[in-house]
Parts: structure tokens; C-alpha cells; sequence
């Protein structure tokens, strides 16, 4: 879910309309058609594309094709469904998946502990500093950075160029550039 998300520049409410039997694998990518988008003006969904990587353990599409196969999902069921917390703690065997999309506190705690891993951060300091929009914004700052500003607001579905540009994050040499360009 992490992966997709930060990949495809998902809001945790494009997330919400990834069906399973609308996502198609291919070799060298992943199709996802979203049903519906936020700024989806003709009504005719969204296709987001996102790249094979090359490693299993972290590529979203691989990770995307294990869920779907190791859960058997089919047909017209949302692809990050919600489970029940309290059977997945006490009994991880047992824990099923509830059919309906991930609401939203649980796709936060989610990403949250993801990040508690992958940072070593404390609960605390990770809830503070990131959120689920956190996803979005971090991948659109990296792929600003190597792709044609059209295939990026394209890509995130932003219908101008000022929204996209709100989520890329520059670093702090860039933005020192601009005051080392006035020569004082």
C-alpha cells in the first residue's frame, strides 16, 4: 500500500477506488484505472501507471501482485481493503480482510508504523512529521526532480501547474540559490 501510494502519488482517497478487477500487470508495469479522482472532470476515471522495479521486497507492483494472489482477491473488490486490528494482533493466522476499503485511521497507523520501521523514529515523532499526503508529496519530489513537468502534473492528476508545484519539496541548497544569486 506504502509503495503504491508514494508511487502513484495516491491520496488516501484514490486509494479508496483501486478494484482489483481494474488492475492490469504487464511485464514492465502495473495499470491501475481509479474510477474516480478527485479533479476527474469528464468522468471517465483515471489510469495511473506505475513502473516494475527491480526489487521484489520493495517494487509496489510485485508487492501489489503478491497481495492480490496470497489474499485471492477477484472481481470488483477494492485492492487495500481494511482487517480486523484486534484478530490480526491476537490471532495474525486468523485475520481476515473486511472487503471494504481501508478507512482512513487505519491506512494513517498503517503508514505510520511503516515509517516507525524504515526511519527507526519514535510513534511520536513520526505522527508529528508525516501523515498519509506525506506519500504523495514525497514521491512527486523525487520524480519532479527526473521527469517533464507535464508527465509529473499529469501523473499526480493535478489540472495546474501552481497544485503541483505545492507538492514538491525543494532542498535546502536550491532554495539557498536564490539568495546566494543576489551577491551580497
Amino acid at each position: 500500500m506504502v509503495g503504491t501510494m508514494w508511487s502513484g502519488f495516491l491520496r488516501y482517497k484514490d486509494m479508496k477506488f483501486v478494484w482489483v478487477e481494474l488492475v492490469n500487470f504487464f511485464p514492465t508495469h502495473m495499470e491501475a484505472l481509479l474510477t474516480e479522482r478527485k479533479n476527474d472532470q469528464f468522468r471517465e476515471g483515471d489510469v495511473v501507471y506505475i513502473a516494475r522495479g527491480t526489487r521484489r521486497d520493495t517494487c509496489p507492483v510485485a508487492l501489489c501482485e503478491a497481495l492480490i494472489s496470497r489474499a485471492r482477491l477477484s472481481g470488483l473488490v477494492n485492492l487495500f481493503q481494511g482487517w480486523d486490528g484486534r484478530a490480526a494482533r491476537f490471532r495474525p493466522l486468523e485475520a481476515q480482510l473486511n472487503g471494504r476499503h481501508m478507512e482512513y485511521p487505519q491506512c494513517r497507523r498503517e503508514v505510520h508504523k511503516f515509517l516507525q520501521r524504515t526511519t527507526g523514529m519514535s510513534e511520536a515523532e513520526v505522527q508529528k512529521k508525516w501523515g498519509t499526503q506525506s506519500l504523495r508529496s514525497g514521491g512527486a519530489t523525487v520524480a519532479a526532480r527526473k521527469v517533464s513537468f507535464r508527465l509529473f502534473q499529469q501523473h499526480g492528476a493535478w489540472h495546474t501547474a501552481s497544485s503541483a508545484h505545492r507538492y514538491i519539496l525543494d532542498p535546502t541548497e536550491t532554495r539557498l540559490s536564490v539568495t546566494r544569486a543576489l551577491g551580497y
